[in-house]
């Protein structure tokens, strides 16, 4: 059996280096390739193929992709919070008696700003990431997969 398949048991991998985005995504792989209910073509096909590794684009999707659900769920929630958020400057407390007006910071946008810039980082690398991989074709040579890709 090949990496693939045996880099997919979580306590094995994904507890040496916890994070929930690779978890996810790791586990949502498990699913698709190793389902004694829905054998995929994938899983049978690499059962006994005899290789030693299989492709990085095989092997790090759960890298891949697990940064990505996290920095989702990173942006996700700073945004939430801006949404939700008082920016008006000045801000008025009316129950306040000693300071019932305040000129603050809060109009500032670095926090969306920021956030906005990671989130495209992000979906940048991941779309790179599809491209080179995906695709530039394949040759005979790269099981299926462009030359940038195979191991």
């Amino acid at each position: 059996m090949s990496d693939i398949i045996l880099s997919l048991v979580p306590h094995f991998l994904f507890q040496a280096r916890p994070h929930r985005g690779q978890q996810r995504s790791a586990a949502h792989l498990r699913a698709v390739l190793h389902s004694e209910k829905y054998p995929s073509e994938i899983y049978t096909s690499h059962k006994y193929c005899g290789k030693v590794q299989d492709s990085y684009t095989l092997r790090c999707v759960p890298q891949v992709h697990g940064i990505v659900y996290d920095t989702l769920d990173f942006v996700g929630g700073i945004l939430e919070t801006e949404m939700n958020a008082a920016t008006d400057n000045p801000m008025v407390f009316p129950d306040d008696q000693q300071r019932p007006i305040i000129s603050g910071g809060n109009f500032h946008g670095e926090y969306p700003g920021t956030t906005s810039r990671v989130y495209l980082h992000i979906l940048t690398n991941y779309n790179i990431f599809i491209f080179f991989c995906f695709l530039f074709g394949t040759n005979s040579q790269s099981n299926g997969l462009c030359s940038n890709c195979s191991s």
